[in-house]
């Protein structure tokens, strides 16, 4: 059996590859703090919730991250608005 810290990181690793985000979340205390960049960070569930990550399978079966948007849907958002503006 293996720490109870390494079972939490399995855990992690395991709902990420499934894509149940939910389950995700609850590896997370509820004032847990995610550093998104040095000066920035997500605090609380609800903001790291808001992170968006999209893992994929390779050809020879490696899930890899495709998209790590540590900014949350915001920043989609803000491009967005940007992108209509011109």
């Amino acid at each position: 059996m293996d720490h109870p810290v390494i079972e939490q990181i399995h855990k992690a690793d395991n709902v990420i590859v499934s894509e149940d985000f939910d389950s995700l979340i609850d590896i997370y205390t509820d004032d847990a703090i995610l550093v998104i960049e040095p000066g920035r960070n997500a605090k609380g569930k609800i903001a790291i919730r808001k992170a968006t990550y999209v893992f994929t399978k390779n050809a020879k079966g490696i899930w890899l991250c495709s998209v790590d948007n540590s900014y949350g849907h915001e920043i989609i958002r803000h491009n967005t608005k940007l992108q209509r503006s011109n």
